[in-house]
């Protein structure tokens, strides 16, 4: 036993510090309302007087308090995400298209996730995979290049709609014939 000792190892200790990221429960806290309350006040949900809403919608300001759009999709089953298929995003179409749904969705709570199409089917199965995995509430489809590409998304209880100027192949889901701007804009009426 004339060899070196060995040292005995070191524990490592993580970093106790909390995040400083504010929460709905101490945002509750600082209005002395329950974490109910204060949810509903800041979801805009009944049940809050006009004051009471106001008075923490105010704490939430001063506090920097930002919603958890992971927490609520989990409590709401919703994603508030809409994904978008597009030829090209440089497209004069495609752009008109992203623009409307833009625009309509984010005023009503969504958000939109844009996606192109590839030259590469192995590369189109990634990304089409890569969304689902996001779960939007819905998948916007324009102008695919292989629609049976999205069939899979469908028996798998995805909303997927298909737009087009025209027939869209083997497709069988939902499929809207669209050929001017202002259809667009009722599309994206249509999703909210």
């Amino acid at each position: 036993m004339g060899g070196p000792q060995k040292e005995p190892a070191k524990r490592v200790r993580r970093s106790s510090s909390k995040s400083t990221r504010t929460r709905l429960a101490d945002v509750a806290r600082e209005a002395g309302v329950s974490i109910a309350t204060a949810s509903r006040a800041l979801s805009g949900a009944a049940g809050v007087s006009l004051e009471q809403r106001q008075r923490i919608l105010a704490i939430a300001e001063q506090l920097d308090y930002e919603h958890n759009p992971i927490g609520r999709s989990l409590r709401s089953g919703k994603t508030n995400l809409i994904g978008v298929w597009v030829e090209s995003i440089a497209n004069n179409s495609s752009a008109r298209l992203v623009s409307a749904l833009t625009d309509s969705l984010h005023s009503h709570g969504y958000d939109i996730l844009v996606t192109e199409y590839s030259d590469d089917r192995a590369e189109d199965a990634s990304r089409i995979r890569s969304l689902a995995r996001r779960r939007p509430d819905y998948m916007v489809v324009l102008h695919p290049p292989r629609p049976e590409a999205f069939a899979g998304l469908v028996e798998r209880g995805h909303q997927v709609i298909m737009i087009s100027g025209g027939a869209a192949g083997s497709w069988s889901g939902p499929l809207i014939s669209v050929d001017s701007f202002p259809s667009r804009r009722e599309l994206a009426n249509h999703l909210v």
